[in-house]
């Protein structure tokens, strides 16, 4: 399987968890952009992965666990 087809796979699973969240929670898509709830969820994601991270770009923490490929992923 390439790159993009894992891609485009992971983006087609992502709309269809997005259309069922966005039709239990009653909200849009418009409304999520226009209170910029979505821009801060994608931070919150991001930070998530920098923390999952934190072993390839800590150099000071010696104490930090190898980097978790599974839990990455995750």
């Amino acid at each position: 399987m390439t790159n993009e087809k894992m891609l485009n796979d992971m983006l087609d699973m992502q709309a269809e968890l997005d259309k069922t969240i966005l039709k239990e929670s009653g909200t849009s898509y418009a409304e999520l952009l226009r209170t910029r709830a979505y821009d801060r969820a994608i931070l919150d994601e991001l930070g998530e992965l920098n923390h999952e991270l934190k072993a390839d770009w800590c150099w000071w923490k010696k104490s930090q666990e190898p980097v978790d490929r599974k839990q990455v992923l995750e």
